[in-house]
């Protein structure tokens, strides 16, 4: 039986560094260093351990960009084209934060893959990160997740007409960014806790977005997003011809695990009412 995992890479640490300070999901829950150790003791090998990261023969280090947590779904069947969720952090984060959420949101349906935010966040810890808003680090952060998906679509068997984006606060704005400026790429974007700024126009591509999926969802008491806010975008959207749901969660600006079970049953609802139109 093959077990979920998950991997996040930055050159700066070495194999064994990387295993006692980040472990993987071995098990579908974080592996600290106790059960790391009792792996260890059960007489699993560092390359062993490696290579169930690895699903190849070739080291992951080698293929996955630095920066970047990857999530491989329970019992992985290479013969299914999964979707492929994009998850985007929020502000005060890191690439890291799909280690904790993906098996919230489904833990045997889907691939996921995160990306750092560009920018280190002034108001918090050192290694938390967010993401820019300007047209150029919109245009990076669109090439960095191609390049990203590229060499996972290589390796795994990934539906590339299901390809999600998602995000939460900070890195919500970012991925309606990104999908409304590139929506040939994707099959539709999840935003909690964040709309786009206030100089982005979001139907410069109005055309080719077109019944394009858009969730969007805000905490009740969200000082950031606030739910009037998030039901006038989804009325302009739906007006432009896209398919906005939106949704309210009894929250502050928090990603709450009600957030993410909605993530999973809007992305199956999706490929579910494809079948059935065929």
């Amino acid at each position: 039986m093959r077990r979920p995992y998950s991997f996040s890479f930055d050159s700066t640490f070495d194999r064994m560094n990387f295993l006692s300070a980040y472990g993987t999901h071995a098990t579908g829950q974080f592996v600290g260093s106790d059960e790391l150790e009792a792996l260890l003791a059960e007489g699993v090998s560092i390359d062993d351990i490696l290579q169930e990261l690895d699903n190849s023969e070739e080291p992951i280090e080698n293929w996955l960009p630095e920066r970047t947590a990857l999530f491989i779904p329970e019992n992985y069947e290479p013969r299914y084209a999964y979707p492929l969720i994009v998850w985007l952090h929020s502000e005060g984060s890191s690439e890291r934060q799909l280690l904790d959420l993906m098996p919230k949101i489904s833990d045997r349906n889907y691939i996921g893959v995160s990306i750092r935010g560009a920018l280190p966040d002034p108001n918090a810890l050192p290694g938390q990160y967010r993401w820019g808003q300007t047209p150029s680090q919109c245009f990076a952060t669109a090439n960095e997740i191609d390049n990203v998906i590229r060499p996972i679509q290589e390796r795994f068997h990934v539906n590339s007409s299901r390809v999600y984006l998602a995000g939460f606060g900070n890195g919500a704005s970012m991925a309606l960014q990104v999908a409304f400026s590139h929506p040939e790429r994707f099959a539709g974007v999840a935003a909690l806790g964040g709309l786009w700024p206030k100089n982005f126009t979001p139907l410069a591509n109005y055309r080719e977005l077109r019944e394009t999926r858009v969730l969007m969802g805000t905490g009740r008491n969200d000082s950031q997003t606030s739910i009037n806010a998030v039901s006038r975008a989804a009325h302009l959207l739906h007006a432009a011809g896209l398919q906005p749901a939106v949704r309210e969660y009894d929250a502050s600006h928090e990603l709450t695990a009600e957030m993410l079970t909605d993530v999973n049953h809007w992305v199956m609802s999706g490929i579910s009412s494809a079948y059935i139109a065929r």
